[in-house]
């Protein structure tokens, strides 16, 4: 068997069935004609066959006879945005004591896209509001899930349950998009100290006042919820 031969094609993922990527003969500057069926050649998936990793080759040796050469062509499969980023849920929750400290940090759900390099996720983006912002620790977002940042102190009574959309979006020409709903349960402190409704309780009894008789009644109020806003009284 002679030498040995080599060129290398560039694709893109989903060419139709048929496509042609390249002609052997005329690179390798052969004198034959290469005739190459693809009746059995489906649309590629970039994702089936080299999954995320960034360089996705495939290998295809040929042997041509009269001389009887082996000539060795890669195929590189380019990704396209062909995925779009998702959210493995609609929803989700998370639970934050208020009155935490800002600047504290909490991890979210990461996206999942099948496509690789510009096309994965780009960025994660959340609602506008005053008490949190998103961010990603590291350079390559798609591999790291969001982290929440909590900016401003929160109090529960002025609010309880703030929901907010995070959005995450992926690269390329036509650029994709995913959300999610985020509910914030702000889990209340007992920070309020029980109050009677009066300072002094006064009360006049008559010297033969009988057994169990009922005096006076006293109040008092918890602004706390829950058992944090439970009261009771000990004489």
């Amino acid at each position: 068997m002679a030498g040995y031969g080599q060129v290398r094609y560039s694709i893109l993922e989903e060419m139709e069935k048929g496509a042609i990527g390249g002609s052997v003969a005329k690179d390798l500057g052969l004198s034959v004609e290469v005739a190459v069926s693809a009746q059995r050649l489906d649309c590629v998936q970039r994702e089936q066959i080299c999954a995320q990793t960034s360089l996705c080759l495939l290998i295809v040796q040929m042997i041509a006879q009269n001389p009887v050469q082996l000539y060795r062509a890669e195929v590189e499969i380019q990704d396209i945005n062909d995925n779009a980023s998702r959210f493995p849920r609609e929803k989700a929750v998370l639970e934050i004591r208020e009155f935490i400290t800002p600047g504290s940090c909490f991890s979210l759900t990461k996206a999942n896209d099948p496509d690789v390099s510009i096309s994965s996720v780009q960025e994660y983006n959340l609602q506008h509001n005053k008490y949190f912002k998103i961010f990603v620790v590291g350079e390559d977002v798609s591999k790291v899930g969001p982290e929440l940042l909590v900016e401003n102190p929160l109090d529960r009574e002025d609010l309880p349950f703030p929901d907010l959309m995070l959005t995450v979006i992926d690269g390329g020409e036509l650029a994709r998009s995913d959300t999610m709903q985020l509910r914030v349960v702000v889990l209340e402190t007992n920070n309020h100290t029980p109050l009677f409704t009066h300072s002094v309780y006064k009360v006049s009894v008559q010297e033969d006042v009988g057994e169990d008789t009922l005096l006076t009644t006293v109040t008092a109020t918890d602004g706390d919820e829950g058992s944090n806003g439970e009261i009771m009284h000990t004489l």
